[in-house]
């Protein structure tokens, strides 16, 4: 099954609840009507990220819904287009960033997460 990584930057939100790990995915699920769905998150080492994964049977689908709720949403009182990264993979349980090619921001499409 594709997965989808957002790297967010706790450092950056306005609000640093880091309850956002679970209000986010929550929020993606309900808004793709069950397309995606949470699995799981990190941290990232040797950095600041918040690493939240999901999963979803067609990523083209969820894309726009993902990239529209960045964009619109606010997520426990956070904006989260200028602070979030967004990468895909075609692999199943894919739980390292390499395995993700960046989607979001625009101009960094088709670089690799790392």
């Amino acid at each position: 099954m594709p997965s989808l990584l957002i790297r967010l930057n706790p450092q950056l939100l306005s609000n640093p609840d880091l309850d956002i790990r679970y209000e986010l995915p929550d929020r993606l699920h309900e808004l793709s009507n069950g397309l995606l769905r949470p699995d799981g998150f990190d941290y990232e080492d040797g950095a600041d990220g918040l690493l939240i994964f999901m999963e979803a049977d067609d990523l083209e689908a969820v894309i726009p819904v993902v990239i529209n709720a960045l964009e619109n949403e606010e997520v426990l009182g956070n904006r989260l287009a200028m602070v979030a990264r967004v990468g895909a993979s075609p692999f199943d349980n894919a739980d390292v960033l390499s395995d993700f090619v960046v989607i979001y921001p625009q101009d960094e499409a088709g670089s690799q997460m790392v």
